[in-house]
């Protein structure tokens, strides 16, 4: 565990064919590394295990993030957005029925969090609003897919 110390940090981002989109085992030399493409493998398969209404719908990895806390156990969780992340926001889930935004249309980024010992143990999900008017929204909406 002395490797992960102080590691508080998004390790990657995706965005425009960043260089680590093409690396499946990052390393801080003597400090720390991190296996892309096993953690994406194991978050991929607990999605679809656990979500079966996605299967055969195509996921981009977002990003992936370790954390370490001093009064606390660290952290490791994985991102996604899927090509049916566009929804109205009736479809919402973590913002309950009450609309204060008016907003209309969301996407859904799905996180897998990780035990320490590797495994996937619970997904959750982020919805970012996009806006009332449906065409600017959907524009938005694959802007952001589109850039993974």
């Amino acid at each position: 565990m002395k490797n992960w110390i102080v590691l508080t940090f998004v390790l990657f981002s995706l965005l425009h064919g960043n260089l680590y989109a093409k690396t499946n085992n990052l390393r801080w030399e003597g400090v720390a590394s991190l296996n892309v493409e096993l953690l994406e493998e194991k978050a991929r398969a607990y999605i679809n295990a656990n979500m079966p209404e996605l299967e055969g719908v195509e996921f981009k990895l977002v990003q992936a993030n370790v954390g370490y806390y001093k009064n606390s156990k660290p952290t490791l969780d994985i991102s996604f957005i899927h090509s049916n992340s566009f929804k109205s926001m009736d479809q919402n889930k973590t913002l309950g029925d009450h609309n204060q935004y008016f907003i209309k249309y969301y996407m859904e980024f799905i996180f897998v969090e990780f035990s320490q010992n590797g495994e996937p143990i619970k997904i959750k999900l982020n919805e970012a609003l996009l806006g009332e008017d449906e065409a600017n929204s959907k524009k938005r909406f694959w802007d952001t897919y589109n850039s993974f």
